[in-house]
């Protein structure tokens, strides 16, 4: 089965990778999910931000040293997009210097949206089930592709 097959339930629409400038032009809120590999270093800078709709929120869960701080502060100020929602920094703990503190259109928290009611009963339930192929000499389930970068 296809990937892109595996989502159309659930998806009003599957984009490809080459389509990201018209899917972050049209789009109310642009999430940023992304590993840290070289590829994505600084991808979230002043240039993606233009893109996007004067009305975007921007929300960055993946890697914060996918963003560009500075530009984003920039982007905010001078009304380039409306607001964001942060998870992650570039520098963690976020410096008490940051400019991020005093703006009223950036929510931020504490690197914490993986956590739901259910997160440790789940992580556990994974924990268990690798430890027990680790034991069995079986390859992990979720492994890590070092050659991807995560």
């Amino acid at each position: 089965m296809c990937i892109r097959d595996r989502y159309k339930s659930v998806c009003d629409r599957i984009f490809e990778g080459k389509d990201y400038p018209k899917v972050i032009k049209n789009s109310d809120f642009v999430v940023g999910i992304l590993p840290k590999t070289p590829k994505t270093l600084n991808y979230f800078n002043m240039e993606k931000f233009m893109m996007m709709k004067k009305s975007a929120v921007f929300i960055n869960i993946g890697r914060g040293v996918t963003m560009v701080e500075d530009d984003l502060v920039q982007a905010l100020n001078e009304g380039v997009i409306t607001g964001a929602s942060l998870d992650v920094f570039p520098q963690e703990p976020l410096p008490s210097t940051s400019k991020l503190y005093d703006m009223k259109n950036v929510l931020m928290t504490y690197h914490c949206t993986d956590r739901t009611v259910d997160y440790w009963e789940r992580t556990m339930k994974v924990f268990e089930k690798e430890l027990k192929r680790y034991v069995m000499r079986k390859e992990p389930i979720n492994l890590i592709d070092k050659s991807k970068g995560y």
